[in-house]
């Protein structure tokens, strides 16, 4: 269970990094920029272009982030309500108060 919460959460960090690429690449054709050029800058902080104006180098959506990542944690409670039910619903019915079958599993 440890190792699934885990690999939902770097799926969502990858899926926000290749948001960010995503945006950089749109950004680098608008305005005809290298790699190089835009990783001297932070997300969200302001860049000088080749005519001397400013720009600001965008971030990728937040509501879009914030969104996917209550969707990945829902689903993550979901799975982890559901798997509880189903072990305590196993354990009532091999277990039942005052039978002598009963199957001891710890």
């Amino acid at each position: 269970m440890l190792s699934f919460c885990s690999a939902m959460s770097k799926v969502v960090e990858s899926r926000e990094e290749l948001d960010q690429s995503l945006s950089d690449v749109a950004f680098m054709r608008m305005y005809q920029m290298t790699r190089t050029q835009l990783n001297q800058v932070l997300p969200g902080t302001p860049l000088m272009n080749n005519q001397g104006g400013e720009i600001v180098r965008p971030k990728a959506g937040a509501v879009r982030m914030w969104r996917r990542r209550l969707v990945v944690y829902l689903s993550v409670g979901l799975f982890v309500g559901f798997s509880g039910v189903v072990m305590y619903g196993c354990y009532r019915i091999l277990c039942r108060p005052g039978d002598e079958k009963c199957v001891k599993l710890c």
